[in-house]
C-alpha cells in the first residue's frame, strides 16, 4: 500500500473518532461501543487502485471520560493534527481540522444528531500527501452499540 493510500485511509477511518470526540459533550451522545461507517470519495488522478466507493467500518470504545475531552481525538493519534470548534449548538457541531506534517490536512466537518445514539457528518477539504493536493469528502454515520465495549479498549488507553 502506498504512503499517499495509507494517509488517506488513515484520515477517513478517524473521521468518526471525531465526530464523537466533538459532539459527545454537546449533543449529548452516550459513551460505550461505537460503530462509524466512512465513505470518502475523492479525484485522484493516476491512482485507480483506490477504494473510492468502498466504505470504512470501525468500532470505538468511547469512555465519559473521553467525550468531556475532545484533544483526546486528534485523527490517527497524530499530534500534529489540531480541531478547532467553528460552531456549536444541542443538536449540531461544526468543526476544523488542520494536521501538518506527512499527509497535511485542511478540512471541514459538520456533524448532527437527533438523538444520543447516532450522529451523522460530512467532512471536506484537501489532503497533501507525496506532493499531491487532494480533493477529498467524506460522508460519517455513527451508531451507538451498547455500554458494553466488550473486548474494544478504550480509545485513549495506553496500547
Amino acid at each position: 500500500m502506498s504512503k499517499l493510500k495509507m494517509v488517506l485511509l488513515s484520515l477517513s477511518v478517524s473521521v468518526g473518532a471525531v465526530a464523537i470526540a466533538h459532539a459527545g459533550p454537546v449533543l449529548g451522545l452516550k459513551a460505550g461501543l461505537w460503530e462509524t461507517t466512512a465513505l470518502m470519495k475523492m479525484s485522484m488522478p493516476g491512482m485507480p487502485s483506490m477504494p473510492q466507493g468502498q466504505p470504512i467500518v470501525e468500532k470505538s470504545c468511547v469512555t465519559a471520560k473521553d467525550l468531556e475531552d475532545a484533544k483526546n481525538f486528534a485523527p490517527a493519534n497524530r499530534p500534529e493534527c489540531k480541531t478547532t470548534i467553528l460552531k456549536s449548538t444541542p443538536t449540531e457541531i461544526q468543526a476544523k481540522v488542520q494536521c501538518t506534517g506527512e499527509g497535511a490536512a485542511n478540512l471541514t466537518g459538520s456533524y448532527k444528531s437527533s438523538a444520543p445514539t447516532a450522529f451523522s457528518g460530512v467532512l471536506n477539504g484537501t489532503v497533501t500527501a507525496e506532493g499531491q493536493s487532494i480533493p477529498i469528502s467524506n460522508t460519517v454515520q455513527g451508531k451507538w452499540l451498547g455500554a458494553d465495549c466488550g473486548s474494544v479498549k478504550p480509545m485513549n488507553a495506553a496500547n
